[in-house]
């Protein structure tokens, strides 16, 4: 383990529209990769010494500034910087960059004096919370952070300030995840896997049998590699329909349900593998053979996949990263509602 991890604190400047979408996508699908990005335009005022990036593994926390206040949004955990042209960029991250379409993540990009031959600084994050509003931590003015004119900051860890900032940022996350709370992001999908826990493997051992005991897609009969994947979330006791699974290979279920690809109903009544043309999954020639394959399925029709909820999850799920979710939970009210 990097000794370093723990050495300084990554604070990264982001706007309020990038914080609510941001948001939104936490609340209802939980944690994931997140994308902070800036403009060579807004990297200018870097000098040598900010390309000294925290290693991994060490904390990163976004921060709002919004009529004099700083407040701190969320954060996660750095991964990795990348330079990526835009159109790699929105292909890759989507709304995890903090916009709801293309158009909106261009419309930020040129109102930053960035072209499309223009690489973006990401600055990327895993395992990223967001604070729903009454859980941001607000930086007395005080303490406010100068970042002159620059994007992000670095600040040590082991300073009362960082120190604080550390300790108030992460009990703050513990009690959002915290699934006996009502307020834990992805609770929806929570919701249901709760309801469902009971016959929950029953219902599994129902579709491995009707399956045959193999991935519908790739045919692998190695029982740790398969998996149940749900095709639709949904809050009720038709979460555990029989035509609401597929049996698949444990990396074909993640790729499903991250929406890297999805399944539809082919004009003969078959039922296929679409690929995302927006992933290099053809830079793998194991996965980009499989778009148009026809899927093995149960003899019992009862079994097959139900056509309303692959049209959910080609709507929905399918390149999910590059479109807004099913739920829109922004807050309603402003950061800083005006008196009178």
């Amino acid at each position: 383990m990097n000794n370093n991890v723990d050495s300084k604190i990554l604070i990264c400047k982001v706007s309020y529209n990038w914080y609510q979408v941001i948001k939104s996508n936490f609340i209802s699908n939980g944690s994931s990769v997140t994308n902070c990005w800036y403009t060579p335009f807004e990297e200018f005022a870097h000098d040598k010494s900010d390309e000294e990036l925290p290693p991994p593994g060490s904390l990163v926390l976004f921060l709002v500034e919004k009529d004099g206040e700083q407040v701190i949004c969320g954060g996660g955990f750095f991964l990795k910087h990348l330079n990526m042209d835009i159109t790699s960029c929105w292909n890759q991250y989507g709304v995890l960059s903090g916009y709801m379409n293309l158009n909106d993540f261009l419309r930020r990009a040129k109102e930053f004096k960035a072209d499309m031959n223009d690489p973006l600084s990401c600055y990327i994050a895993d395992g990223s919370f967001i604070f729903i509003r009454k859980n941001m931590v607000h930086i007395p003015e005080m303490f406010n952070i100068n970042f002159d004119d620059r994007s992000r900051v670095t600040i040590p860890s082991d300073e009362p300030f960082g120190m604080y900032l550390k300790k108030v940022c992460l009990e703050r996350r513990k009690t959002q995840i915290d699934q006996s709370s009502c307020t834990w992001p992805g609770i929806y999908y929570v919701a249901s896997i709760h309801k469902s826990a009971e016959q929950a493997s029953q219902y599994r051992t129902k579709l491995l049998s009707a399956y045959g005991f193999k991935c519908a897609v790739t045919g692998c009969t190695l029982m740790p590699a398969l998996s149940v994947a749900h095709i639709k979330t949904i809050y009720d006791d038709r979460y555990l329909d029989l035509n609401n699974g597929v049996v698949l290979r444990s990396d074909i279920h993640h790729l499903f349900s991250k929406g890297y690809l999805t399944f539809y109903y082919d004009t003969d009544g078959s039922v296929r593998v679409k690929i995302s043309k927006n992933m290099k999954l053809n830079l793998d020639p194991e996965y980009s053979e499989l778009d148009g394959k026809k899927l093995s399925l149960p003899e019992n029709k009862e079994y097959w996949p139900n056509p309303e909820y692959l049209k959910w999850h080609n709507d929905i799920r399918f390149e999910n990263w590059l479109k807004y979710g099913e739920f829109s939970l922004i807050d309603a009210l402003p950061m800083h509602p005006r008196e009178g």
